[in-house]
């Protein structure tokens, strides 16, 4: 394996622990304050989240099928689990304006209300088809937070929110580990660890509450294997760990693991044990989700109430006649991208609700791309793995838009809804992480110190504005 070729602690290295403490002082103390003082089921489709790491503490892995849906529903089935009665009550009970108006505020009674919801030893099922198709990897946290918390007598309000700081720690500790190890792109995935859209989401009972963190460590032993540096069995490992969880998490991101074993082909100029690792984990990943992907076939039902999804007819549809296909799916990409740019930062957070000012959307943006520029002393970088990784980013954003027209909107539905901005905030980690930067020398500490300013900033803004969205009449 190659050795570094720079010191052991050089100005990068101090650079990226700097970072690091920053991250530490102010990202993870926010990741856990924003745990506390958002609503209940806040963060979008929590409570389908949170039913779903609950069905998993009860045993049951595998989503289960119904044909008895509320009336009114169009799709005669729906996808679910066992839960226990007092969780589904809980996300019943959810005051419904809470989450879609932000002119409504949270009250001592809601919250009391909520919190006298006891557990039952009684499981129904409960319908929460949008999650429980997912893999149950992103749930095995809250999952055993959940079991635990049950064990000792706690109430479901308090094992959502158990769950949620659990998340947030973990969330934090991983977006730490990968800044400090980011080398020159550790200011850069600062600003990104503290840009609302991740802050909120990490703070959650939901699947991206660790993905995107992970994410994070993925671009980051990308940074290293893209600059020849030696990583350690500790770093291959977590690299392993975030290819499989990010391609099984969401197919979407399926192209994104052959990142990885690529990197290391090409820094090692051979098949080293760490390349056949990685190449391991991303054939590992491609077989569980084959395998998971044939358990639930079948299992995918529409999750909203109006539209009738089959998306093995959509993609008949799309088959029988991919030039139109092609276009349409390649219109709305380019029509709306600039909107999802925007969204991929956190420009909206909760259902929609949760509104920034244009000026600190667009100062987020311009501070993820300007921070992505500089640094100390750069890295040399592998055009060829820059390369594969736009083809790969170019993939993954076509296959969320594809996967969505299939999942989430009518069949032959003349314009494609339900993407989040989300969605492509993994790519924009990815892709920028490994960016040419530009050497500054020592005014890099120039750089560093406004990096570090934004992000508290950053970070204090969105936790003011969550609290404010619910507390604040």
């Amino acid at each position: 394996m190659l050795k570094s070729s720079s010191p052991p602690v050089d100005a990068t290295d101090r650079t990226a622990r700097l970072c690091a403490r920053v991250f530490l002082l102010v990202g993870l103390p926010c990741l856990l304050l924003l745990a506390l003082v958002t609503g209940p089921m806040g963060v979008p489709d929590e409570g389908a989240h949170f039913l779903r790491a609950v069905a998993i503490a009860e045993g049951g892995v595998l989503p289960l099928v119904r044909r008895d849906a509320p009336p009114g529903l169009i799709e005669p089935r729906s996808a679910g689990g066992m839960v226990d009665a007092g969780a589904e009550a809980l996300q019943r009970n959810v005051p419904f304006d809470s989450l879609h108006d932000a002119r409504y505020k949270l009250t001592r009674a809601d919250m009391a209300k909520l919190a006298n919801i006891p557990a039952t030893d009684t499981a129904i099922y409960a319908r929460h088809s949008n999650t429980a198709i997912y893999p149950p990897l992103l749930y095995a946290v809250p999952a055993v937070v959940i079991a635990v918390a049950d064990a000792v007598g706690a109430s479901p309000l308090a094992w959502l929110y158990a769950a949620r700081l659990v998340n947030a720690l973990l969330a934090g500790l991983l977006l730490w580990w990968a800044i400090g190890r980011a080398r020159d792109a550790a200011p850069f995935l600062l600003v990104g660890a503290t840009l609302p859209v991740m802050l909120f989401q990490g703070a959650s009972v939901s699947a991206d509450a660790l993905l995107l963190p992970l994410v994070a460590v993925f671009a980051s032993i990308l940074v290293r294997l893209s600059a020849r540096i030696a990583t350690s069995p500790r770093e291959n490992g977590m690299a392993a760990l975030a290819t499989a969880v990010i391609a099984i998490g969401k197919v979407a991101y399926l192209p994104l693991a052959v990142l990885p074993p690529l990197a290391a082909r090409l820094a090692d100029g051979r098949w080293s044990p760490r390349a056949r690792t990685l190449l391991a984990a991303a054939v590992a990943a491609v077989v569980l989700w084959l395998g998971w992907a044939a358990i639930v076939q079948g299992k995918v039902f529409s999750i909203r109430p109006d539209v009738l999804v089959d998306p093995t007819a959509q993609l008949r549809g799309m088959l029988a006649e991919p030039i139109e296909t092609a276009r349409f799916v390649g219109y709305t990409m380019i029509r709306s991208a600039w909107y999802y740019l925007r969204r991929s930062v956190g420009m909206h957070l909760g259902w929609g609700e949760i509104e920034f000012p244009t000026a600190f959307t667009m100062a987020a943006l311009a501070m993820l791309f300007l921070s992505a520029i500089p640094a100390a002393s750069p890295d040399r970088r592998s055009g060829r793995l820059l390369g594969a990784a736009l083809v790969a980013a170019l993939v993954s954003y076509v296959a969320v838009f594809a996967l969505i027209y299939m999942q989430f909107n009518a069949v032959g539905a003349p314009e494609i809804v339900g993407v989040q901005g989300r969605y492509l905030t993994p790519l924009l980690l990815v892709l920028l992480a490994l960016t040419p930067r530009l050497a500054l020398g020592k005014r890099m500490a120039i750089g560093v110190g406004v990096v570090a300013g934004w992000s508290v900033l950053s970070a204090v803004t969105t936790l003011w504005t969550v609290f404010a969205r619910y507390w604040i009449a």
